[in-house]
């Protein structure tokens, strides 16, 4: 089979993440993304996570775990980009959030940063 490339995907589009912690991705008071929303699992057995998962449309986004999401989050690839990371589409429906530095450190300051630029769908 054909290894699929698909075209850069646009800095002005919003990308979509499911919720999928009920406690520690959104603080329930101020409404705030929780750096935890973006952290890369490095100690994912067997493999670390390299990318963050994200989709085109917030039900694209909750499709994947069957209805048990607790919430959707948006971020634009822009704001991504400006990180110096990138948002690349790896399949028909999903987007992958990439060049995350695979350490401990970097991988958490870049889920702040990410989480700071992310906001929760109403």
């Amino acid at each position: 089979m054909v290894n699929q490339k698909f075209p850069p995907l646009s800095d002005e589009l919003t990308i979509y993440r499911a919720i999928v912690r009920e406690t520690g991705w959104v603080d329930p008071y101020t409404k705030k993304i929780e750096a935890k929303a973006f952290k890369l699992r490095l100690k994912r057995e067997p493999k670390p996570e390299e990318t963050i998962s994200a989709a085109f449309s917030p039900v694209e986004a909750c499709n994947a775990y069957k209805g048990k999401t607790f919430g959707v989050i948006a971020i634009q690839v822009k704001d991504i980009r400006a990180l110096g990371l990138d948002a690349v589409q790896t399949s028909i429906n999903h987007i992958a959030i990439e060049k995350i530095p695979l350490n401990e450190k970097d991988a958490t300051n870049f889920a702040i940063l990410l989480a700071e630029k992310a906001r929760l769908l109403d």
